[in-house]
């Protein structure tokens, strides 16, 4: 069985945190007593490790960050003007001004939230400073 398909369990730790893992097995003792062998998934930020123990064929399996998404807000138009403006930021910024009734338009990906910087009516937030690059292949 891959360790995708194993079930769910929810896991207590010292200190009272809760953790999701995964079970492999049960296992009783001679006192009777049940054991979980289960498979834990921590931040490495918590875990010690064990000093004389060789850590070298550890697999380390990193993965790309996901690329920024961003989204267009619409504005109201600027002094003098009927058009609405438009201003990129990257998903989640701080400063989208919804309380401004604008709408919020999600970008397909970096090579789009570029090209919208073209025209006139469109601004980089201030704020977050959305600096999209074109991606490989589209």
């Amino acid at each position: 069985m891959s360790e995708t398909e194993l079930p769910r369990v929810t896991v207590t730790l010292p200190g009272g945190h809760r953790v999701t893992a995964r079970v492999h097995r049960w296992r009783q003792d001679r006192d009777g007593r049940w054991w979980a062998e289960v498979t834990l998934y921590i931040p490495a930020s918590e875990v010690d490790r064990v000093e004389g123990e060789d850590y070298r064929r550890v697999r380390r399996e990193a993965r790309r960050p996901p690329e920024p998404r961003y989204v267009l807000q619409s504005l109201p138009p600027a002094a003098g003007s009927r058009r609405p403006r438009m201003e990129l930021h990257e998903a989640g910024c701080w400063a989208l001004r919804e309380h401004l009734g604008g709408r919020i338009t999600p970008v397909e990906d970096a090579t789009m939230a570029r090209a919208s910087l073209r025209f006139a009516d469109t601004t980089a937030c201030p704020a977050c400073r959305p600096a999209p690059r074109a991606t490989s292949g589209g």
